[in-house]
C-alpha cells in the first residue's frame, strides 16, 4: 500500500529522498571547480607555450578572470540547481553580511599584517613597524585601495564558492577540523594552474600549497564567528593576498629573495595563529550547526 496522499489526482510521497544532485552537491561542485579552473588553466598554459595564446592579450585575461571565479561559478550552478532562487539569495545575503562587531573587522584588516610583520622581523631582522610609521600614509594610499581591488575580484570569485557553498556542506558532513583539512586541500591544489603558468619553483610552490591549507583553519574560524559572512571572508582573503606586498615594501626586499623570506615567515606566522585558535577553540572553530549558514 502506498504511503503517499494524493493531490489532484497525482501521488506525493511523503518524505521523500533529495535527488542524486543533492546528495552528491560537493562532487558535482568539485567537479565544475576544478573543470573550470584547469581545463581553462591549463589550455592557457598550451596556447601559450606554442604561441597561439599573447600572454598580455584581451583574449588571456578573460580566460583568467573566467578561470578564477570558477569556485563561484561552480557554486551558483550547483545552488540555483539544488536550491534554486533560494539558496542563490541566501547565498547573496551572506555576501552582504556586513553586521558582524568591530573586533572582527580588526581582525580582517590587521591581524595578517601584524602577524607577517612579526614573523618577518623575528627572522630577519628587520625594523618593519617603524618603517611603517614612518610611512603610515601608504596604509591609505596603496594598501587599503589593493586591498578594495582584490576583495572585488579574487575575494568575489573565489570565497562565494569556498566559503560561501563548500565551508558550510564540508562542516555538517565531516566536522570543522577534518572539513578544514579536505577544504584546505581541495583549495590549495585548486592553484596548481596558477603555478605552472607562472613557472614557480618547486619548493615555493610547496611552501604556498601549505600556506593555503594552513589558512583554511583560519577562514573557518573567522567564518564561523561571524554567522556565516562571506563578506568578511572576502575582506580577510583580499587582505592576505595584498599584505606580502606591503612587507616586501617596507623590507625594501624583492624577488627571489623576498619570495624565500616572505613565504618561511608566512608559515611560521600562520602556523602560529592556527595553534592558538585550534586551541582557544578547542578544535571547534567556533563552530555551531545550527549557525553554520
Amino acid at each position: 500500500m502506498s504511503t503517499g496522499t494524493f493531490t489532484s489526482g497525482v501521488e506525493v510521497r511523503e518524505n521523500r529522498q533529495p535527488g542524486w544532485l543533492t546528495r552528491n552537491s560537493l562532487l558535482v561542485y568539485g567537479l565544475l571547480a576544478y573543470g573550470i579552473s584547469w581545463g581553462i588553466g591549463f589550455s592557457a598554459v598550451a596556447a601559450m607555450q606554442n604561441g597561439m595564446l599573447d600572454p598580455d592579450g584581451t583574449l588571456a585575461s578573460v580566460m583568467g578572470q573566467i578561470a578564477a571565479a570558477s569556485p563561484a561559478l561552480a557554486a551558483l550552478v550547483v545552488i540555483g540547481a539544488t536550491r534554486g532562487r533560494e539558496g542563490i539569495l541566501d547565498l547573496v545575503r551572506r555576501m552582504f553580511q556586513w553586521r558582524v562587531g568591530l573586533q572582527w573587522y580588526s581582525f580582517a584588516l590587521l591581524g595578517m599584517p601584524i602577524l607577517l610583520l612579526s614573523a618577518y622581523s623575528l627572522i630577519y631582522g628587520a625594523p618593519l613597524f617603524q618603517s611603517l610609521l614612518q610611512q603610515w600614509t601608504i596604509l591609505f594610499t596603496t594598501f587599503l585601495p589593493a586591498v578594495v581591488f582584490t576583495f572585488l575580484s579574487t575575494g568575489l570569485a573565489e570565497e562565494p564558492g569556498w566559503r560561501g557553498f563548500a565551508l558550510p556542506a564540508i562542516q555538517a558532513k565531516y566536522g570543522p577540523l577534518p572539513g578544514s583539512l579536505i577544504l584546505g586541500v581541495f583549495w590549495a591544489f585548486w592553484h596548481v594552474p596558477n603555478l605552472v603558468l607562472w613557472d614557480t619553483p618547486v619548493i615555493f610552490a610547496l611552501l604556498q600549497l601549505v600556506a593555503v591549507i594552513l589558512n583554511t583553519f583560519v577562514h573557518t574560524w573567522l567564518y564561523n564567528k561571524t554567522q556565516g559572512s562571506v563578506f568578511l571572508s572576502m575582506l580577510f582573503h583580499a587582505v592576505g593576498n595584498v599584505t606580502p606586498g606591503l612587507v616586501s615594501f617596507l623590507a625594501g626586499v624583492e624577488g627571489v629573495a623576498f619570495k624565500s623570506q616572505s613565504y618561511t615567515a608566512g608559515l611560521i606566522g600562520t602556523s602560529v595563529l592556527v595553534l592558538a585558535v585550534l586551541l582557544l577553540t578547542r578544535g571547534r572553530l567556533g563552530y555551531e550547526p545550527d549557525r553554520s549558514a
